[in-house]
């Protein structure tokens, strides 16, 4: 009914379209306002959860995070005293009450004293934590600076103090649970609210859609039905039927309908016209399809313009003459063999053949008798060289891209041109250079008929100018073969063929051959497709080629890399057995070492008369000396093995430099020699690196200076230096007046195991690896080390470091008790000890654990403790100790690490995985390993300190000085 009303409704085409757009605009705007309004209302809601509830729980889990790490550190400083965490804590503190205070700018006003009974709640529980942590410390300082505290008080206090921590931590946990409910609830109602405004705006929108597809699919047929109709109605027309009507009633009243009565009109006025012959041969002139007439002899009787330039011929060259002359292979014999639709070659008057669709009707006179045929063709050899493209193309191409060499290749795409071009030969050729010629790798066709040669030089005639010039060759000559190089194509009626160059980029390959006899379409306007498809075959041999080149590549780097692997895995088992040895060998020397030294200790400290002193100092110095060569051995491992690490720390330069005469100076004067330290005024005193291999470097560099210098003197002198890149350094410099060293020699001094004299009859000895390591340390602490001498008048040795000033001066010394307490807890937990004065540690009275297997060790710990005044129990293995502090009450225990049955390690272990009182006792390794790492395996095993091996009785004191309780006044140094 609408579809009616709209035909006879006069409206032009431009207003059916503008009512189709408007529609279509009125249902985008509805679904863009719609999603519009449903991104708004959940961007409220996004925006709600953002600004108050999500930052609420956030900071309530932060709240909670910070009060257990918090209570943590808490609990262990009141249980250890390990007060040195509380500066964490105090953080931690001000973190949690900035939390609290975010909470409350988010929650409202009536829920607020929750949150300050949580705080009041915190304060207090924080300030009776701070109080036991003292009071213990002040316990395990044998109550030096507190009031007399008995444990009931200090467990009263610590029941308190759970009960305030569980307090407030119940009421962080409801808070928490509260507000992720309060989360929870938030996104749930934000989703159920984005679902339904989902619904909502997806139920207009496909309403809008079929509103719009109605009125698109309406007015569609009011457009296309009616220019159907009229294309059906001119078809009619067309064909000669000028009796057929239209249904002008069926048509809208728009311009489709116009043109249909103008045609109506225009039908009904030939219908009464009588068309003559001028007007006939027009219409038949102007056809772009060629019409030729042959009458009942075959003869061709007219033509038409069409077929006058297609074949080349004037209308009266071929009136009369026979059919058959412009058909190329045999002329039917019927004339019904002429009727109808099918393909066939017309030769043109050049003789060259061209495909056409042809269709012929029987002429008959007013009789009804045949008179001839009327043979209308058009030209399709843009349709077949279009096809022959495509088919080529594709064939090639989906052939190529599986191919897998380039033999493959030459084999089977000459077949595949063949069959898709209809040529009878295919040959591809490969340019070899070094040999001058062309040779054929692959081909098609007849060529058992046509003697190809296998090889061909380059100056033949076809394909040797197709290689030297880069340009395609097309041969027109369509009777007999031209010659290709030395051998004719003899004996074959060539129709055309065609050489191309197979090249990539400036690099050419070969030369591809087509030679056809059945294709006149294939000419000049195919040799850009044929040069295509050559491209396509030259990249896919590029491809291969040099695909093969990288799979022998491949081959030979994988043999290379078993090779490799072959020699690291060989150098790594090298490395790794010169780690074990250095490991054995350093534990095997050291633990004889260590009764050699600590037995010289014992003697020099007992009543000798002098000469008995002397010897035993000489016993004493062999015993340093061959414990130094260890631990350079040891360092040069290290360095070698990239385990050797610095440290960063805040050290007294001034008081560093201070020590080196302490360490050294005495030798020097043993020598007779004057030894002087200069440290500039301009210097800070305090800066940040690493004073022990600072120390090192420059008690090697003395002690160098002392070996080679006979008399006179030997002066160290510190000073500033700005570093090329702007940094303040320090220059430390040692000079001497000793030999000197020759200039050839300078540079080899610093390398492993070189020495200025090598000779078998040098005066003085050493291994060599002093310098070196010298060397490698301060290359590591980002300086620079270097040597001026001259021979007899002697050397200064200088190293710069750069250095960066400390944040912090270093802390006061120690004056008393507190102090001394505070300095020994900070001194258990870091290898440096610069800026502290020396302390004389009484560790009278002790009971020291001794788990140690080997007997002379035994004697020799035992001896060196009891000089110290210490009670000792020996232990041969870790289970024995284990069984010893079940049963008895100690202070320490000096814990060997290799034993047999449990080591040290594993009886570590499980005394610290022990329920028992004594789980907590101090455990200092004393142990022959002294390489990168063993350290570090002690104190991850659960061990307090350590002691390597030979250990001397002032480092045994000073250590045991740290874990035991009784300290003696300090003594200034």
């Amino acid at each position: 009914m609408l579809y009616d009303r709209l035909i006879t409704v006069r409206l032009s085409l431009k207003g059916k379209f503008l009512i189709v757009a408007g529609v279509m605009s009125a249902c985008l705007i509805t679904i863009v306002t719609l999603a519009a309004v449903m991104s708004s209302s959940v961007d409220r809601n996004l925006d709600r959860l953002q600004s108050s509830v999500f930052p609420c729980y956030r900071e309530a889990v932060s709240l909670q995070d910070h009060f257990e790490t918090m209570h943590s550190l808490l609990t262990q400083a009141m249980e250890t005293g390990q007060i040195f965490s509380l500066e964490r804590c105090e953080n931690l503190r001000i973190d949690f009450l900035d939390h609290l205070e975010k909470i409350l700018t988010y929650v409202p006003e009536e829920d607020r004293d929750t949150y300050k009974g949580i705080s009041k709640t915190f304060d207090s529980y924080y300030a009776e934590a701070i109080l036991i942590a003292q009071l213990t410390l002040g316990a395990r300082i044998e109550n030096i600076y507190i009031a007399e505290e008995t444990d009931q008080e200090i467990r009263r206090r610590r029941e308190a103090a759970d009960g305030l921590a569980k307090t407030v931590s119940e009421k962080i946990e409801m808070t928490v649970r509260s507000h992720r409910l309060a989360v929870e609830t938030s996104l749930s109602s934000t989703s159920r609210q984005v679902t339904f405004e989902s619904i909502r705006a997806g139920a207009i929108g496909i309403f809008a859609i079929l509103i719009l597809a109605s009125f698109l699919i309406l007015f569609t047929r009011s457009i296309v039905a009616p220019i159907g109709m009229l294309s059906r109605f001119t078809g009619r027309v067309a064909r000669g039927n000028l009796d057929s009507n239209i249904d002008l009633s069926l048509f809208p009243n728009d311009e489709v309908g116009d043109l249909a009565r103008s045609f109506q009109a225009m039908t009904r006025g030939l219908r009464e016209t009588t068309v003559n012959k001028d007007y006939v041969d027009k219409i038949i002139g102007s056809m772009a399809d060629t019409l030729i007439v042959i009458d009942s002899k075959w003869n061709i009787r007219s033509m038409n313009n069409a077929a006058k330039r297609l074949l080349g011929y004037e209308p009266d060259e071929l009136a009369g003459r026979p059919f058959g002359t412009i058909i190329l292979g045999t002329t039917p014999d019927r004339t019904d063999q002429l009727i109808g639709k099918s393909e066939m070659w017309y030769r043109t008057r050049d003789g060259e053949a061209i495909p056409v669709s042809y269709s012929g009707s029987t002429m008959i006179d007013d009789d009804g008798k045949p008179i001839g045929v009327v043979c209308v063709a058009r030209d399709i050899r843009e349709n077949k060289r279009t096809a022959w493209e495509r088919e080529s193309l594709n064939t090639v191409s989906d052939f190529l891209l599986t191919a897998s060499s380039v033999s493959e290749i030459c084999d089977r795409v000459p077949r595949i041109l063949a069959e898709s071009t209809g040529s009878g030969i295919v040959c591809i050729h490969r340019h070899d250079p070094k040999e001058k010629q062309l040779v054929r790798e692959g081909s098609f066709g007849t060529t058992d008929l046509v003697p190809i040669p296998a090889a061909l030089p380059e100056d033949d005639a076809i394909l040797g100018n197709v290689a030297r010039t880069g340009r395609p060759w097309l041969h027109e000559s369509g009777d007999q073969a031209a010659p290709l190089g030395a051998t004719a194509l003899t004996g074959l009626e060539l129709g055309r063929f065609l050489c191309v160059p197979l090249k990539t980029g400036d690099k050419l390959w070969g030369t591809l051959l087509l030679a056809l006899f059945r294709s006149p379409y294939f000419g000049p306007q195919v040799v850009g497709s044929v040069q295509v498809i050559a491209d396509y075959i030259a990249q896919a041999i590029a491809r291969l080629t040099a695909a093969d080149e990288l799979r022998r590549y491949m081959v030979a780097l994988e043999g290379k890399n078993k090779e490799l692997g072959v020699a690291r895995d060989a150098a790594l088992e090298a490395s790794r057995h010169k780690s074990e040895f250095l490991a054995n060998m350093s534990h095997e020397i050291r633990t004889p070492m260590n009764g050699i030294v600590g037995m010289a200790d014992i003697l020099l400290d007992s009543r000798l008369d002098p000469d008995q002193t002397d010897q035993v100092v000489i016993v004493q110095k062999c015993a340093d000396s061959l414990l130094s060569l260890i631990n350079d051995i040891l360092d040069f491992s290290k360095i070698e093995a990239g385990h050797l690490k610095v440290e960063n720390v805040a050290f007294d330069l001034k008081s560093l430099v201070g020590d080196v005469d302490t360490l050294v100076g005495a030798g020097a004067r043993d020598k007779m020699l004057e030894f002087t330290t200069a440290f500039s005024s301009q210097l800070r005193e305090t800066y940040v690196g690493d004073p022990g291999r600072i120390r090192q470097v420059i008690v090697n560099l003395v002690s160098n200076a002392i070996k080679f210098t006979p008399k006179g003197y030997i002066r160290l002198n510190v000073s500033p230096e700005t570093e090329s890149d702007g940094r303040r350094g320090v220059r430390f410099e040692v000079e001497d007046s000793g030999i000197g060293i020759p200039d050839d020699r300078q540079v080899l001094i610093f390398e492993q195991f070189r020495q200025a004299d090598g000779s078998t009859t040098r005066k003085h000895g050493g291994t060599g690896l002093g310098l070196s390591i010298s060397k490698q340390l301060v290359q590591l602490m980002g300086g620079s080390i270097g040597v001026r001498s001259r021979v007899g008048e002697g050397s200064v040795f200088w190293f710069t470091l750069p250095f960066a000033p400390a944040q912090a001066i270093a802390k006061p010394l120690p004056k008393g008790p507190a102090d001394i307490g505070a300095a020994l807890v900070q001194a258990a937990f870091s290898d440096q000890s610069a800026g502290l004065t020396s302390l004389e540690i009484d560790v009278a009275g002790a009971k020291v654990l001794v788990a140690e297997d080997n007997l002379v060790n035994q004697k020799v710990a035992m001896r060196m403790l009891r000089k110290l005044g210490c009670e000792v129990g020996i232990a041969a293995n870790g289970r024995i100790a284990i069984e010893m502090l079940k049963s008895s009450s100690y202070d320490v225990v000096l814990m060997d690490c290799q034993m047999p049955e449990m080591d040290g390690y594993v009886a570590t272990t499980a005394i610290r995985e022990s329920d028992s009182d004594w789980s907590r006792i101090p455990v200092v390794a004393m142990t022959a390993h002294a390489m990168a790492g063993d350290r570090e395996r002690c104190i991850r095993a659960g061990m307090n300190d350590y002691l390597s091996k030979p250990v001397k009785l002032d480092h045994l004191r000073e250590v045991l000085g740290r874990w035991f309780r009784k300290q003696a006044k300090t003594i200034p140094s």
